[in-house]
């Protein structure tokens, strides 16, 4: 691990080290940090791994939820500069073609090459990290999947309530919910027909129905079932 567990943490989103915020400056640094603590989880959750590399993916609009202190037009910018500089690599590994979902992994290598340890000045507080809002908690695996289960049940019903039966009965009615990590609420179809469908005409009012059945804003992804393509 070396310098990258020097530089970045694996706990606590939105703390960054004032080496780092130096180095690449400190809207940088916040959203470096925040993009490693996803690819993190996601490591120990063992998902999102793709060609050697574990990643994260989010709109720009999702990625304001946890910045809620700059526009996304802000947002934008800053991962640029973060590309540009080749700390962020991107990818484009969603299941529907018509999913244009940015995912992102860290150039640890780069990261490494770019920041000075040894020496280094600016104008932050002389503590060893600033922190800048209350961690997200971790969240217990079989907690979530009990959930899971009770937030789409109560999707699933307030749906039939709003879709005439014959679109319910189409679309809806044979619907997995597959996993929820807190944030993402993936959703199994039967085949790549429905699913797509759901992508183009009903993922808002899913992802409104399922925000209000967990009180907590959810993204939706939905996917084929494995082994279930007909």
């Amino acid at each position: 691990m070396g310098a990258e567990s020097r530089l970045l943490l694996d706990e606590r989103p939105l703390v960054v080290i004032p080496e780092l915020a130096c180095s690449i400056g400190l809207k940088n640094a916040i959203v470096l940090q925040q993009v490693h603590y996803w690819v993190r989880r996601n490591q120990r959750a063992e998902r999102n791994f793709h060609n050697g590399y574990f990643w994260t993916y989010n709109t720009f609009e999702d990625w304001q939820k946890q910045f809620p202190f700059w526009s996304v037009s802000t947002i934008k910018r800053i991962f640029a500069d973060l590309e540009k500089k080749g700390l962020l690599i991107t990818g484009r590994y969603n299941r529907l073609n018509i999913d244009r979902t940015t995912w992102y992994r860290i150039n640890y290598e780069r990261l490494s090459d770019s920041v000075k340890l040894t020496q280094w000045s600016c104008q932050l507080d002389t503590m060893h990290s600033v922190n800048l809002t209350r961690p997200l908690p971790e969240t217990n695996t079989d907690i979530l999947n009990d959930k899971k289960i009770e937030i789409w049940q109560k999707t699933l019903s307030s749906l039939k309530g709003q879709v005439n039966k014959s679109n319910f009965n189409t679309w809806l009615v044979d619907l997995e919910p597959l996993s929820f990590d807190g944030e993402v609420f993936v959703v199994g179809a039967k085949n790549t027909f429905i699913a797509e469908y759901l992508e183009k005409n009903l993922r808002s009012l899913i992802e409104k129905e399922l925000t209000t059945a967990s009180e907590t804003s959810i993204q939706v992804s939905f996917q084929v079932r494995t082994g279930k393509e007909e």
